[in-house]
């Protein structure tokens, strides 16, 4: 678990929260993309409800997908990457699809933190042993 990150490292929460916040406002973009067909107003309206973006500041009830996406962000946003994790495995697998690749480096960071404990644990253990003699 731990060896993938040997050569560059564990990624910090913080960097990760970036990472997920970054790919929540591609999707968001892409959810609110303005219409390219119907009136010039129909247009304009579409466009102009995009410039104010009203959300709640915490979480949000519901299992829609865009409750639970709001409410990975709002963990993100506090850099609680196994919260978001969380969050994001309620999505629908269709929903989930554009956050795959997060997802997949969040557990891989989740089982090198895992056997990083473990492995201080083992070396604690082995510490604790009293000393035989030859």
């Amino acid at each position: 678990d731990l060896e993938p990150f040997a050569t560059k490292g564990l990624p910090t929460a913080r960097t990760l929260s970036a990472d997920l916040l970054a790919q929540i406002d591609k999707a968001n973009a892409a959810r609110e993309a303005a219409p390219t067909t119907g009136t010039i107003r129909d247009r304009l309206k579409a466009r102009a409800s995009h410039l104010i973006r009203i959300r709640p500041a915490g979480d949000v009830a519901g299992d829609d997908p865009a409750a639970v996406i709001d409410r990975a962000e709002v963990k993100a946003r506090d850099a609680d990457v196994d919260g978001a994790l969380a969050e994001l495995q309620h999505l629908p697998e269709t929903s989930r699809a554009p956050f795959a690749d997060w997802i997949a480096r969040a557990k891989a960071r989740q089982a090198a933190l895992a056997g990083a404990q473990a492995y201080a644990v083992q070396a604690l253990l082995t510490l604790a042993q009293p000393a035989t003699r030859p």
